[in-house]
């Protein structure tokens, strides 16, 4: 109801599991929202640990300022931004970050008078034009003769860390037998199948999957449903769509 609300359409998108045993869940899940693919990415179960270890450092900064929309010029919403953007640089620095590897972004946090939430803009100098769009987009209506209000000023602060190169897998062609280990019975929808198991370390880019099956790695495990397809791709990752 959330994506929705905010004018997503599930169908649009893809199903990112992550986890231990995320990858068992994933396929019925997405069924249910109508996603067309489940990504279950190497290494799920410790996916979150590794992008803590890879991701950009992210500090935010605001500033209460309630202004008049019609009333306040860019130039003076600049001029308040002023202060948040030095302590957004000094905090980067004391990180060890140069300037060259930071990223300060602006941002408005704005409403319609009366309204007691807002919604958040970047800063530019049609920001009030964005704003109106921003709420069609959101909840369907917009009233550019409407007073609105600029109710806080927000920094983003992005210290860019260096990304390393993720590694590729040995190409294994479209045949998964090689990484075959059992075969077991599995049950869906109270009907009992045969079911392949595959060892994900032993899978190569471009093996092909078909459901049922069971994929076992060290830290996690995915469940194949029946009228499923998988696909492995060049860096290990396992894409799943029901079958055409």
């Amino acid at each position: 109801m959330i994506s929705v609300e905010r004018g997503f359409d599930t169908r649009d998108f893809a199903l990112l599991s992550f986890g231990g045993a995320g990858g068992m869940h994933a396929c019925s899940l997405a069924q249910k929202l109508r996603i067309p693919t489940v990504i279950v990415p190497k290494n799920a179960g410790v996916l979150s640990a590794l992008g803590m270890l890879l991701s950009d450092t992210i500090k935010d900064y605001s500033l209460s300022v309630l202004r008049a929309g019609d009333k306040v010029s860019p130039s003076e919403l600049d001029r308040l931004f002023r202060p948040l953007l030095e302590e957004a640089g000094r905090d980067l620095s004391k990180e060890g970050f140069a300037k060259s590897r930071m990223r300060l972004l602006r941002f408005l946090d704005v409403r319609y008078a009366g309204q007691s939430y807002e919604l958040t803009v970047p800063f530019a100098a049609a920001f009030r034009r964005d704003f109106h769009g921003l709420h069609f987009r959101r909840y369907g209506y917009s009233d550019e003769g409407r007073p609105i209000e600029v109710v806080n000023l927000r920094v983003k602060a992005v210290g860019v860390t260096e990304k390393p190169c993720l590694a590729e897998i040995e190409p294994g062609g479209k045949d998964p037998e090689p990484a075959r280990i059992d075969r077991r019975v599995m049950r869906f929808e109270g009907r009992s199948y045969r079911a392949a198991v595959y060892a994900r370390d032993k899978l190569g880019a471009g093996n092909a999957i078909s459901g049922p099956a069971l994929v076992l790695d060290y830290e996690s495990t995915a469940v194949v449903p029946p009228r499923f397809v998988g696909q492995v791709d060049r860096f290990g990752n396992l894409i799943l769509r029901p079958r055409k």
